[in-house]
């Protein structure tokens, strides 16, 4: 662009430096040093009688390179102001600055114009890489999820109202419990329900408490919707039947725990 506008000067120079009696190349260096467009020149007389000197240019200027274009908080305030959001405005800001000149005055030649120009284009999301390793769909998943709090809230509840602590071990025999049932069977209970059936089937530890599974003489059957009527033991409220004599302790999450008899073991005492 700057070599063009060099040529025409030059060229109209020399057609109009005649009529005014100018030389051409002295008045041609000087102007292009007033605007700019060469750094330096010298002048030499040539060795003759001639008054004639001709301009050498020693250092030319180079061709200023393109400015960054810049986005003013003016241009990013207008644009949020048409209801855009900031997503918006950041695919815009990068498509401006990567465009061309042409590319920018095709869209309309200032900011608000591209805008428009670039919004109304499909966005095309790249596809994003998968990070770690890809599940092995064979592998069934597990059927107890140790990292829930209510898993292990109602675990513990359960265990240790049958007189049992909760272990390790316990939480792998339990897992071993409910990923050997059916599928049909799992999905009969809830986990809770699952863990009061395991519970059942592990053997007492020997202490004086009694399993409510253990034969006093009658049958469950025998009081299937006895009144359960709430007592005071060891600071703790329990509830009791009225006919089976059985205790039960009350959880949010797992009912009713049956955790003894009265007259038998620790509750010796309660009549």
């Amino acid at each position: 662009m700057i070599s063009a506008l060099k040529q025409s000067l030059s060229s109209a120079i020399r057609s109009v430096a005649p009529e005014f009696s100018l030389d051409s190349a002295k008045f041609e260096a000087a102007l292009f040093i007033q605007l700019g467009l060469i750094a330096q020149v010298v002048i030499k007389d040539e060795p003759s009688s001639s008054t004639t000197a001709h301009v050498e240019c020693i250092v030319a200027q180079e061709e200023p390179k393109a400015s960054k274009r810049v986005v003013s908080k003016k241009m990013k305030d207008t644009f949020l102001a048409t209801g855009k959001s900031e997503d918006d405005l950041k695919r815009v800001m990068k498509a401006y600055k990567d465009a061309t000149d042409d590319q920018i005055r095709s869209a309309g030649g200032d900011f608000a114009s591209f805008a428009a120009h670039v919004l109304a284009q499909p966005v095309v999301e790249e596809p994003k890489k998968s990070k770690g390793k890809a599940k092995d769909s064979s592998k069934p998943e597990p059927r107890v999820n140790w990292k829930s709090q209510a898993t292990q809230k109602v675990f513990k509840e359960v265990v240790e109202a049958a007189g049992n602590t909760v272990t390790d071990d316990l939480k792998k025999q339990f897992a071993k419990y409910i990923n050997d049932i059916s599928q049909a069977d799992f999905e009969a209970f809830s986990i809770a329900g699952h863990i009061r059936s395991w519970v059942e089937t592990l053997k007492a530890p020997a202490q004086e408490s009694i399993s409510c599974t253990q034969n006093l003489g009658y049958e469950d059957e025998e009081f299937p919707d006895e009144d359960l009527e709430e007592f005071q033991f060891k600071d703790e409220t329990l509830l009791i039947g009225e006919k089976s004599r059985k205790i039960y302790r009350p959880t949010e999450d797992a009912g009713d725990v049956c955790i003894g008899v009265a007259g038998v073991g620790q509750f010796k005492e309660v009549k």
